[in-house]
This record gives C-alpha cells, structure tokens and sequence, in this order.
C-alpha cells in the first residue's frame, strides 16, 4: 500500500502521452465483462448457492494485474519491439481502467448475490474504489499531469525511490497470502473459476486483440493482465461482503497454481 502506489505515481507523472492505449483498455475490459458473463452462466450450469454466484463471478474476472501482471510487463519489457520504457507506459495506462473494470465488477457480483446487500451495492462500489490505494495514486499522479503541477526535486526522487521496492516486494507478498490461504471446499467450483481465469480469459483477449488490429507488444501487455491469477484481496473481499469465503480462497491458490503456465505461454509464444 505504500511502495505500489509510489511507483504508480512516479510513473504517471512522467510517462509521455500521446499513445492511445484506448483498444488496449478495450479489449481488457471486454474480455472481462465476458468472460464474467459466461462465469454467471457455468456457476448456473453448476447449481452453485446463490450466495456463491458473486464470489464465483469475481474469482474467473479479478486477476492479479497489479503485483503480478506489472513485474511480468517490465520483465518482458526487455524484448519489446516498440522499447522497453514505451511498453511499460503502455502497460500503466490500461492499468487504470482495468483496475477499475475489476473492482465494479467484483463488488457488484459480490453485493448482488448477497441479498442483505443489494440496497447498498452503489455504496459498496464506490467506497471500494474511492478506498483503493492503486487508484488514488493514479488520479493523484493524473491530476499533477493535466494541471502542469511542478514536483520539488526533492519529493520526486523520495516517491520513485519508495516505489522502487514495489515489484520486487510483490512477489514476495504474493508467496507469503500463499501460505496463509487454505485450498477447502467447492474444489471443482475452484477449479472452474481458475480456467475461466487464466486459460479463457487470454484467449478471448488474443480473440479480441486480433479483430482490435493490436501490434505483438500491445497484445502481450493484455494477455499477461488477463492470464494473471485471481488476486488474492478477493479472498478478503468475498469475506467481508458475505461471499463464499472458502470458494474465493480456493480459485486463489488453484488459479496462481495454473498461471504459472498460463503465463508462461503468454510470455513465450504471444
């Protein structure tokens, strides 16, 4: 909550604009909202509880993007034909509104199928996202950028060198929610919820990158956010909204297990 946000900040504030990453955001989001359309249709396919229906929804669509997705974008940055620092300012800025697109729809299936919760699904939502760091750093830094705000020398050498320890630390936090999470309960459900994650989420994105006429790089940036792994504040999320605690917890630990392949392909043939 400190060192990601830094780093977000950082970046926004000195990326230079001008890109368009507006299909690249486009075919994340849509991809998402499918595929959480088709999660809704398999969990009715499977006779989940209704109370189920919300955390299996946001289990095949919040993936990981932040701390495993962006290591991975600035580990494949390397090899990018358009240069390492252009694919990661492409990266940053579909970071955004995916984050976004992940947060909604988490929140509204989880508050939708919880039927204590459902008049409070807007507040839900909006507290959700007004609350969340990642996007608090990227409106600051966005704000500094539309309104010319000069940083202090000072200020902007302390922020980067906060956000240096992000990604390298993202890795280590993603091992350690391993450890502290159980795998019981609704196996198969977790199970489900994983493929539709990290195997049928990239390749509706590969679908819909090719009809999106995105170049090779373009299309790595949204198959590696989309073949992340369920992030693992699901698990937290599902508890607090009165989801299916042991569903979220499972599709975290078997969908990190599985995009360790996924993943792999991505980076490797995409």
């Amino acid at each position: 909550w400190v060192g990601l946000p830094a780093f977000l900040f950082e970046s926004i504030v000195r990326i230079s604009y001008g890109s368009g990453a507006l299909l690249l955001s486009a075919v994340i989001v849509g991809t998402t909202v499918l595929v959480g359309l088709l999660a809704y249709g398999v969990a009715a396919l499977r006779g989940l509880p209704w109370e189920s229906f919300g955390t299996f929804v946001q289990a095949a669509t919040r993936g990981n993007i932040a701390y495993v997705g962006l290591p991975l974008i600035a580990l494949a940055a390397d090899h990018a034909e358009m240069g390492a620092e252009r694919m990661r300012e492409l990266a940053l800025l579909a970071l955004a509104p995916a984050i976004v697109t992940f947060n909604v729809i988490a929140v509204a299936a989880l508050a939708a199928s919880c039927r204590n919760r459902k008049q409070g699904m807007a507040r839900a939502i909006t507290s959700e996202l007004i609350t969340n760091p990642l996007l608090i750093a990227l409106f600051l830094g966005g704000l500094v950028v539309w309104f010319g705000i000069p940083l202090p020398v000072w200020f902007h050498k302390s922020v980067r060198t906060a956000g240096q320890m992000a990604l390298p630390l993202a890795l280590i936090c993603i091992g350690g929610a391993l450890i502290t999470t159980k795998l019981v309960g609704r196996r198969v459900s977790s199970v489900l919820t994983s493929i539709l994650k990290v195997a049928v989420a990239p390749a509706i994105g590969l679908a819909l990158a090719k009809l999106a006429g995105l170049g090779s790089d373009e299309t790595r940036i949204a198959l590696i956010f989309l073949a992340t792994p369920t992030a693992a504040a699901s698990f937290v999320l599902a508890g607090k909204m009165g989801g299916d605690a042991p569903l979220a917890a499972g599709s975290v630990v078997v969908s990190t297990v599985f995009s360790v392949v996924s993943l792999a392909v991505v980076l490797a043939f995409a």
